[in-house]
């Protein structure tokens, strides 16, 4: 069981042929190629896109029951950092800024959940954080924006990549476990007119400003041992990485990052590495209901921090349902197809499994 979590910590982490290393100035994180920490480490879980309610299907029933298969996967990691894909609001004033024509045909989407239950159930479902930092979450204006906000915050969930102004937006979430601090941050770069936060109105972080988000990620490092940026990021419906995003990696990691999870594409993508820090282009959905079988497969890595400053990741493969339900799938021939498909993506990045391993042959 979780033959391929070895695989992924033989490649995401370290490597034989990759040397220590400094993320940049006054930054000394290092990848190791096991878990060299087992009780002191602080654990955290990144997931794809989560929509709990789409306009074209009726919302998964029983709510509670919507993370029951990745639950005790969940209740493993000290910290659940996932990307939430729409507001929660009962407001019906939809955004100025999305093509009415586009929308008619289904090639932009307005969302939301009307179900104010939800983040009641990522709490119970072991979600600590939630992002904001996409293009659907101002899809209601700043009313929707408020809304999601509040009852977030009502359960005790943090927030990262939107808030009330630009300050709020930009600041990032840091948590200690064990003496190990952890920032979490995120941004988008696919942002409709009008989304962004300014200082006097609610929003989210944008990538566009490419000052600001490097100064904020600056300062999450500088707050923390290590530092996650969550990226909204990349081209629809593709599992081609773009120039773009490869040249925004570069930067967020020269700033201090430690590793990249993205998303948006709602394909998975290849991993690569940067100054031997993993990107994880795009993990696709998560939970999310849908029909191409490209979007409903994804990876679900794990991080494992420890106090001498290294870490290592692991990962199990994810099948999601028509009806947006994710369900581990590590033992299951599903699996084996979802992790070949990740493997085939990441060749190009010099990444490939060998002998049941991933490894990265480029030092």
């Amino acid at each position: 069981m979780y033959l391929q979590i070895a695989a992924f910590v033989s490649l995401l982490i370290g490597l034989a042929v990759c040397p220590a290393w400094s993320a940049g100035p006054g930054f000394n994180v290092r990848f190791s190629t096991e878990i060299v920490c087992s009780t002191d480490s602080v654990s955290l879980i990144v997931t794809g896109d989560v929509l709990p309610e789409s306009s074209w299907r009726a919302p998964f029933s029983p709510p509670e029951d919507f993370f029951q298969h990745v639950e005790e996967e969940f209740r493993s990691a000290d910290i659940v950092y996932i990307n939430l894909e729409e507001p929660i609001t009962g407001s019906t004033l939809t955004t100025r800024h999305k093509t009415v024509k586009n929308v008619r045909a289904g090639k932009d989407f307005i969302l939301r959940a009307k179900n104010s239950v939800w983040p009641q159930v990522f709490r119970e479902s072991g979600v600590h954080v939630v992002n904001l930092a996409n293009n659907h979450t101002m899809d209601y204006r700043a009313k929707g924006m408020l809304d999601t906000l509040k009852l977030l915050s009502e359960q005790g969930i943090k927030i990262t990549g939107g808030g009330k102004n630009l300050s709020d937006a930009l600041k990032p979430v840091i948590l200690e476990k064990r003496g190990i601090s952890v920032a979490l941050i995120g941004f988008t770069d696919v942002q409709p007119a009008g989304f962004a936060a300014t200082s006097g109105s609610p929003g989210i972080a944008t990538a566009k400003d490419e000052f600001r988000m490097i100064e904020a990620i600056k300062s999450a490092s500088r707050q923390s041992d290590f530092t996650v940026v969550m990226m909204h990021w990349g081209e629809h419906a593709s599992s081609t990485v773009t120039a773009r995003q490869t040249m925004l990696s570069r930067r967020i990691i020269y700033a201090g990052a430690s590793a990249i999870v993205g998303m948006h594409p709602h394909f998975m993508q290849g991993i690569a590495f940067y100054k031997g820090s993993p990107v994880f282009y795009s993990l696709g959905n998560f939970a999310f209901p849908t029909k191409r079988p490209e979007t409903r497969q994804t990876i679900l890595p794990k991080f494992h921090f420890c106090p001498d400053g290294t870490f290592s990741v692991t990962a199990v493969p994810v099948a999601i349902s028509l009806e947006g339900q994710p369900r581990i799938v590590d033992d299951e021939p599903e699996g084996i197809s979802i992790l070949a498909l990740q493997n085939k993506l990441s060749k190009k990045f010099g990444t490939a499994i060998l002998n049941g391993k991933l490894v990265h042959d480029q030092p």
